[in-house]
């Protein structure tokens, strides 16, 4: 529990008619008076220091016209209470944060941002407009939820970053946190918007799709492949968070059925890329499809090693996904487990596997963006390592 206590210029309480558990309050506070350490991890948007938002937003500031609380909208702040007091014309307000994941800085972050870094610079007053929500309902959580979406829309915010903030990935970080799949979660991987870590979450959710395809019919009857795992990872969001709002996480939902075996997953698909110029009956580098280097200069797909070849996704996908023939739900428990052992089983197959994608390269005139689109190659690797589970 944290306990705020500032100056401002001046607060007002606005009733509210629809919901019983929000109160609501509106403040103007000289910039030099607001304190530096709330909290911004309800905010779903990452701030970026650069851009034309920041840039924006700094000007404005640095303005000697002084009218930065007419042009910006300011800050909303969600809290657990709320205290004012007046005493010889001085305005106090006290806030309570009682947790610092869903009370602080829901919308306004750019703008909290700016100020902190340039406020000891500016020597003229500044104002700036709080919205505060103390919530003590039963619902805080969605409220909260909901008060990001929508408030988070002036640069929109990307559907991961809200699904973020809703929890919906924690699965997958719970399950990668305690696994041996190589991702440092805190580090690797990407939940939010402007987050420049190495592995976007959706990346992943894309190769969970290749492998949860065959078992529910997520994906649309016109597909056979899981193809759009290659070229959509916006719709296989859509379909985690279709599932996820359908199912939660329990084990009907197909995306948690791969509980088990995620860790494995990524290792498979970080074996198969480093793989792939050892295993093919070919000169690897030699192939137009492929970069080469002398030293490894290339990120693997799904972790953060360097490797001496890039493999084009449109090949590697395909390639992937052939070894979703080897996953089968445990009558039970419900989750998916392994038929074989998939490493062992691509170090046999796989030779063969990518002699398949590069023949459907040829005869798309060396296109691997193609290669990804269409069945071709995902028909005939798959086959292949179907034929090895019968």
């Amino acid at each position: 529990m944290k306990r705020t206590t500032f100056n401002v210029f001046a607060a007002r309480r606005m009733p509210e008619p629809i919901v019983s558990g929000i109160k609501r309050f509106f403040l103007l506070c000289e910039i030099h008076d607001l304190p530096m350490d709330f909290s911004l991890k309800p905010n779903p948007r990452e701030r970026k220091s650069g851009g034309k938002v920041m840039e924006s937003i700094r000007e404005s500031l640095a303005d000697i016209d002084s009218l930065f609380h007419v042009k910006n909208r300011g800050l909303l702040l969600t809290a657990s209470e709320w205290r004012f007091s007046e005493k010889d014309g001085i305005k106090e307000v006290t806030l309570t944060f009682m947790d610092e994941e869903n009370h602080g800085v829901v919308d306004g972050g750019h703008t909290y941002k700016a100020i902190k870094e340039l406020r000891d610079e500016i020597t003229h007053k500044v104002y700036v407009n709080i919205e505060v929500m103390v919530l003590d309902g039963e619902d805080d959580e969605n409220i909260q939820y909901e008060l990001a979406s929508a408030r988070n829309t002036s640069a929109q915010v990307e559907e991961k970053a809200l699904a973020n903030l809703a929890n919906k990935f924690d699965t997958i970080k719970d399950r990668l946190k305690t696994s041996d799949a190589g991702i440092d979660v805190e580090n690797d991987i990407s939940f939010t918007q402007f987050d420049c870590k190495p592995i976007d979450v959706k990346q992943i959710i894309s190769l969970m799709t290749v492998f949860c395809y065959d078992h529910v019919d997520i994906m649309g009857k016109k597909q056979r492949h899981p193809i759009m795992a290659y070229g959509n990872k916006e719709k296989c969001l859509h379909k985690y968070l279709d599932m996820y709002e359908k199912y939660g996480i329990s084990s009907d939902n197909p995306y948690m059925k791969l509980y088990n075996i995620l860790p494995d997953i990524i290792k498979l698909a970080n074996y198969i890329e480093e793989r792939l110029p050892d295993v093919y009956s070919g000169h690897y580098g030699k192939l137009k499809e492929v970069k080469m280097s002398d030293k490894p200069m290339y990120r693997a797909m799904f972790s953060t090693k360097k490797l001496k070849y890039k493999t084009h996704k449109g090949w590697l996908f395909p390639a992937i996904a052939a070894l979703r023939a080897l996953v089968r739900e445990d009558n039970n428990t419900g989750y998916y487990v392994w038929v074989c052992d998939p490493f062992e089983c691509f170090d046999k197959l796989g030779g063969n596997i990518i002699d398949l994608v590069v023949e459907q390269s040829k005869s798309v005139k060396n296109n691997p963006a193609t290669v990804g689109k269409t069945s071709g190659a995902w028909t005939s690797t798959y086959m292949t390592a179907k034929a090895e589970c019968r």
